[in-house]
């Protein structure tokens, strides 16, 4: 499995004006415990689904194993990948060489490839340009009952809100 590293932060998939009409939310001091509520709950969604709210790049290095599966989506952009043989010669192959696939990335038919146990480096673009509406909704209606339970939330009630609210966004492989 690919341990990817963000280079650049995430940003909220919410503005603050909608945090602040999900919360019904006017004092302005309010806004900095909504930004982090959402932001706790953006990266919850986030890592049970796999799926990234935003777009950002991401960088990892590891020990190539076909295929090279996705472990994030949606992947809009392979930026940057190269490999070093046990030659020690680094390889870095043209764009033409390979493509962005669905589930992961797709070598072009005849284009050279690492070999098993290569170290790959690749830099790549991940995310959402739009969240999915349901994701986006969720993490809304969970940053609102937490603000509105903050007294008296528990993490159980929360837990299983979230769970319920993206268990069909997760991606589950079978091989």
């Amino acid at each position: 499995m690919i341990d990817w590293t963000a280079t650049t932060a995430p940003n909220l998939c919410v503005s603050d004006a909608e945090l602040q009409a999900q919360c019904r939310v006017d004092d302005v001091a309010e806004l900095a415990s909504l930004r982090i509520m959402a932001a706790a709950v953006q990266d919850h969604i986030e890592t049970v689904t796999g799926q990234l709210l935003t777009l950002r790049d991401l960088a990892a290095t590891f020990r190539y194993a076909p295929p090279i599966r996705w472990t994030v989506y949606p992947v809009v952009n392979v930026a940057a990948i190269s490999w070093t043989p046990a030659g020690g010669l680094t390889v870095t192959p043209p764009a033409s060489a390979y493509r962005v696939g669905v589930d992961g990335l797709e070598w072009a038919d005849g284009a050279v490839s690492p070999d098993r146990g290569d170290l790959v480096t690749m830099t790549i673009e991940a995310g959402h340009v739009e969240p999915p509406p349901a994701l986006k909704f969720t993490l809304l209606a969970a940053v609102s009952h937490s603000f509105d339970h903050r007294d008296a939330q528990t993490s159980k009630s929360l837990d299983e809100f979230l769970a319920r609210a993206v268990a069909r966004h997760r991606r589950i492989w079978l091989t």
